[in-house]
């Protein structure tokens, strides 16, 4: 999960993606994060949207369920529209080369740990662009 206006991201590394990990995955990065985003735009996988559409999308009945309890608005990205979800696809090189490439885990539970560890040492203390776009400073004449 990741937080858009900053770029603070959530990776929890899971066997099987159903819907007990869906929804516990998404209980632990709200436990991470301190707080509840607004709204969640997540893929169009069958533990969150239950049918894909534009303009109603059928939201999965545990997803709605837990979207329902935190007061979040559930927003699916369009299907087949990587671009929809940048915040999250962005990141995955980074993830896959800072966090994994040249580790190795004894379980499942040690991986999670060292994932949570990772976005708060690591992934958390990156810079992040100012929400005008460039880094300050750079590629502006005269500065």
């Amino acid at each position: 999960m990741v937080l858009p206006a900053s770029g603070h991201m959530f990776v929890r590394p899971v066997l099987v993606m159903d819907q007990h990990a869906w929804t516990e995955c998404h209980v632990a990065a709200f436990r991470f994060f301190g707080g509840v985003p607004r709204r969640l735009v997540p893929d169009n996988l069958a533990t969150g949207v239950a049918k894909p559409d534009l303009y109603d999308p059928k939201i999965n009945k545990a997803y709605a369920e837990l979207a329902t309890h935190y007061g979040a608005l559930v927003d699916p990205a369009r299907a087949e529209h990587p671009k929809d979800k940048p915040r999250v696809e962005r990141p995955m090189p980074y993830v896959r080369d800072s966090f994994w490439r040249g580790r190795e885990f004894a379980s499942v539970e040690h991986v999670q740990a060292e994932a949570l560890a990772w976005c708060r040492k690591i992934a958390g203390r990156r810079q992040c662009r100012p929400l005008g776009g460039a880094l300050s400073g750079f590629g502006v004449p005269g500065r």
